[in-house]
């Protein structure tokens, strides 16, 4: 009977390690500024806070509303934009994971402006191209650059 437990023990070890292995070595989609790119997730709207207290006093600090896209699954993300603008070899730069996206429309150019309120709490396809966050009104890693196409 040990020696059974043994064997058990071993099968379950090498099934849960190769469960792992699957789980992990699924190659996460590598993304470039302004490269036209795929992704699906969950569409919510999220309220920020600003000046003068960026949330401490919410009746008194400058709201800023969000649509973020959770990505599903995250990507790697590249921002070459920056790197151009300091210099940096664009070999030298890293693929950072991202998890989510801020959309970015114009209400007034973008026809998909208006729909984004319906879409709150649900899967979305989003056909963009990005470009990385560099101030403290951007809420995301990720925020689009020129959306082509928003489907549910």
């Amino acid at each position: 009977m040990g020696r059974d437990n043994k064997n058990i023990r071993q099968r379950l070890v090498l099934f849960s390690v190769s469960l792992f292995m699957g789980c992990t070595s699924r190659e996460l989609i590598k993304v470039d500024v302004a490269q036209k790119e795929n992704f699906s997730g969950i569409l919510q709207y999220e309220m920020f806070y600003g000046a003068p207290g960026f949330g401490e006093d919410t009746a008194s600090d400058e709201k800023e509303p969000a649509y973020i896209r959770y990505a599903a699954p995250p990507f790697l993300f590249r921002d070459t934009i920056l790197a151009s603008d300091y210099g940096v070899s664009l070999a030298s730069c890293s693929y950072d994971t991202v998890k989510t996206i801020q959309i970015r429309v114009d209400p007034h150019s973008n026809p998909y402006a208006n729909n984004l309120k319906n879409m709150v709490g649900k899967k979305v396809t989003l056909t963009c191209t990005l470009y990385g966050a560099y101030n403290g009104h951007h809420h995301a890693p990720a925020l689009t650059e020129k959306v082509y196409a928003i489907k549910e």
